[in-house]
């Protein structure tokens, strides 16, 4: 119902709250682009991206992750 925009940091930040009682109140876990659902990214769903992923983050702050091994 309420639609603003913002700035966090120089990057533009939309953000739209919908009242309970509205369908669209009730879609969890998606994502929008100008009030348009939207598919995630291709790259999100491979297993070997994810893992290359999570051995960057591993390195950049000397936390191990969980490999697909250890799951």
């Amino acid at each position: 119902m309420t639609s603003t925009g913002t700035e966090i940091g120089a990057l533009p930040v939309s953000v739209t709250v919908l009242a309970a009682d509205e369908a669209a109140a009730r879609i969890s876990g998606e994502y929008f682009y100008h009030m348009e659902r939207r598919g995630p990214n291709s790259e999100t769903h491979d297993p070997a991206l994810q893992e290359q992923l999570l051995s960057r983050y591993a390195k950049l702050t000397t936390l191990p992750f969980p490999s697909e091994i250890d799951r």
